[in-house]
Formats: C-alpha cells, structure tokens, sequence
C-alpha cells in the first residue's frame, strides 16, 4: 500500500534530508510523482551541498538531483530566486548531462569544485 507523505497533505515544504528519503522511496516505487510533496521553497547552499554530497557518497542519483533542482526551478516564485541561486540550482539542474561516452559531462572532480564554490558563496553572505 502507497502512503501518501504527510508533506503532501499538509502541503508543508520538506526538509532536504525527508526529501532525500521521499526520493529513495519513489525510486523503488514506493511513492507516485503525484506524491511527491508541492510545497518547495527556495534552498540554502547548504542544502545545495547536501544534494552533492549525497550523490558523491551513492545516497541519490544524479538524476534524481537535476529532477529535484528542476522542479525548484519550476514550482518556486521566481522573485524567491535570485542571482547566485538560481545559478547554482541551473548547475545541479545539469548534474547529469551525459558526456556522449556513456558517462556523465560532469566528474567528480567538478562536483567537488561545484561544492567549493557553493562555501564560498556562503561565506559572501
């Protein structure tokens, strides 16, 4: 039996570590698109290197990063997202451009590079 996440009913914005497990659940078809929670709200980038992190240690893909960064793309305000976040939510958008090769456009090398330039956006604010 699916259970829908209480997110959902409560259209409450998930933390990114219960996103992060919601994903995992509609990976293994637990969980429909439809159930995935609406409510978004614009990410901290912190957040943002926690979705890197996550596909660096094997906890999500990098698919399903660049769906998560699409979608806050899509459902945000657009007055919530501005100037460097909305460059760094385009970034993980492309986490998993395909290199023609059969592997990815982005290494590791730049997903390393992509979380430094996160911390020192933090360290501007």
């Amino acid at each position: 039996m699916i259970r829908t996440p209480i997110e959902t009913v409560m259209n409450w914005a998930p933390t990114t570590e219960r996103l992060s497990l919601l994903t995992q659940r509609l990976k293994r078809g637990e969980l429909s698109e439809q159930e995935l929670p609406r409510k978004r709200y614009t990410p901290t980038f912190e957040e943002m290197i926690k979705w890197v992190l996550y596909v660096k240690e094997g906890l999500v893909t990098r698919e399903d990063v660049s769906d998560w960064a699409g979608r806050v793309l899509q459902q945000s305000d657009d007055d919530l997202i501005v100037g460097m976040t909305t460059d760094s939510l385009v970034w993980l958008n492309g986490i998993d451009l395909p290199d023609g090769d059969s592997g990815y456009l982005h290494d590791e090398s730049d997903l390393d590079e992509w979380v430094l330039q996160l911390e020192r956006k933090i360290d501007e604010l």
